[in-house]
């Protein structure tokens, strides 16, 4: 299942042409059944569940950018521009007991949630 090999692969360097190949499958194909299952291009799951992941690790006290590198980002400014688009704000607040949006309400946990027929499917 592909997303079972994201989840278990977050922090690898992932590419739709190693996916495609690895699950015999065109990249059309992959990307298109991804997308209708999920409602997420593979591109934005992963980038979804890497932040989400990051912003645990923030919470538990590792500095920012170990997270953001632990995560599978190479890039530390795509990081911070990610960050905050997702979650709405930034992650520098005065002090870091002080993290406002570190747990917004409608992130409360590190689990995206799909659809019911996902579950089912296989590809």
């Amino acid at each position: 299942n592909v997303i079972d090999y994201l989840n278990a692969h977050l922090t690898d360097d992932i590419t739709i042409d190693f996916l495609a190949e690895h699950f015999y499958l065109s990249r059309y194909h992959l990307m298109h059944a991804f997308k209708e299952e999920t409602g997420y291009t593979i591109g934005n799951y992963l980038t979804t569940k890497r932040l989400l992941l990051a912003r645990d690790q923030i919470a538990q006290g590792e500095s920012i950018t170990t997270a953001c590198y632990a995560c599978g980002f190479h890039n530390y400014s795509t990081f911070s521009r990610a960050y905050r688009k997702h979650f709405g704000c930034s992650y520098f607040p005065v002090s870091r007991s002080a993290l406002p949006c570190l747990f917004p309400p409608l992130f409360s946990t590190a689990v995206i949630h799909l659809p019911e027929s996902v579950s089912a499917v296989s590809f």
